[in-house]
């Protein structure tokens, strides 16, 4: 009889023994789930963020892009009381420069951004091809009007 009492005892200990060694693991399996969970939603609130930050510089660059198109159409204006030779000069310049902003508006439309990183960097160069743009047109206007 004590062999059989050992043999029950021992299996129990056992038994006890994995059902509570599976526990840890479950907790695990619990604590890896939550992680999970905690990390789409990091990720979809950080993608959230940074679709607002895409179209809070799109409305920025667009109230930049018609001011430049007002700016060019008053040095239009300007130029249509100048002598021929001047306003000849001024015009090739002035239709260079709405190409350029013509160009601008569309890249920004037309940009869809895959990674962050494609983004800071198209916003770089973007806001540099725009400041350019409106240094030009200053530039110009400023020249026109000493002339």
């Amino acid at each position: 009889m004590k062999p059989a009492i050992y043999f029950f005892a021992s299996l129990s200990l056992s038994s006890a023994a994995i059902l509570n060694g599976c526990k840890p693991a479950d907790k695990k399996i619990e604590k890896a789930q939550e992680n999970v969970s905690e990390a789409k939603q990091d990720l979809t609130e950080a993608q959230q963020e940074y679709e607002a930050a895409v179209e809070k510089f799109r409305q920025e660059t667009s109230q930049e892009v018609s001011e430049n198109e007002r700016n060019i159409a008053e040095a239009k204006t300007k130029l249509s009381n100048e002598k021929k030779e001047i306003r000849e000069e001024y015009e090739n310049k002035i239709n260079d420069l709405e190409e350029k902003n013509r160009e601008l508006k569309n890249r920004i439309d037309n940009y869809r951004p895959d990674r962050k990183e494609d983004w800071e960097s198209f916003k770089r160069e973007f806001d540099r091809d725009m400041t350019e743009l409106g240094k030009a047109l200053n530039d110009l206007t400023t020249r026109n009007t000493k002339k």
